[in-house]
């Protein structure tokens, strides 16, 4: 088990000091602390629910992920559509191991 966690801290190198979460950069571990942990108001309101944000990047990207139907990764296998990247790359790895699985048999 300690090699694990020490492979972990390895990989995520930079701990908040305030909670036990852990970054593999340092300017993301500092975004942590301003966005919560800073105690500073949180002056980005959304203007579609009550969501209030310490940064406007991350009231952006709430907008896009919560209120946006914009998906503009599309499947090749099956046009099934995504508004995340990372959703859509594990989408279409399923396609390409199920493939591999029916190549096999």
């Amino acid at each position: 088990m300690i090699g694990t966690a020490a492979a972990s801290a390895a990989k995520r190198p930079f701990s908040c000091d305030s909670c036990p979460m852990t970054f593999k950069k340092r300017c993301h571990l500092a975004d942590h602390k301003l966005s919560k942990h800073s105690g500073g108001q949180k002056q980005h309101q959304c203007p579609k629910c009550e969501s209030k944000f310490a940064r406007e990047f991350t009231l952006k990207q709430h907008m896009k992920y919560r209120h946006s139907n914009d998906k503009p990764y599309e499947c090749k296998h099956c046009a099934l559509r995504y508004k995340e990247k990372r959703a859509w790359i594990k989408h279409e790895k399923r396609h390409r191991e199920q493939s591999v699985i029916l190549i096999k048999e």
